[in-house]
């Protein structure tokens, strides 16, 4: 497998680890209501540790 295959495969496993992971350690209880944000979404979604994970 040439280096760009292997660059396309790595990047597709990435992407699908890293999608697989991001709900896991998500606290969605709020301690205020803001106006116009989701109420679904999290205070600290902890991107960069996901990432590093995923990585």
């Amino acid at each position: 497998m040439s280096i760009t295959g292997s660059l396309v495969v790595f990047v597709c496993l990435w992407w699908i680890v890293f999608f697989a992971i991001l709900p896991i350690d998500v606290n969605r209880e709020k301690k205020e209501n803001i106006e116009g944000v989701d109420p679904g979404a999290p205070e600290n979604p902890k991107i960069l540790k996901k990432i590093g994970y995923s990585t």
